[in-house]
């Protein structure tokens, strides 16, 4: 397995198999809706990657 590079930001990164699918990243504070959309997202990605 690889490793993942990230910075300090907090960070969601989503991976499959040890491949990075998507990345959510902001020195800001997440809103509870940025985070529902970052995860609907994932699931769209993941439908399409199979």
């Amino acid at each position: 397995m690889r490793a993942v590079e990230y910075l300090g930001i907090p960070s969601f990164i989503e991976l499959r198999e040890g491949k990075e699918l998507n990345r959510f990243v902001s020195k800001l504070r997440k809103t509870r809706d940025e985070i529902e959309q970052f995860l609907d997202c994932s699931v769209e990605v993941v439908d399409a990657v199979g």
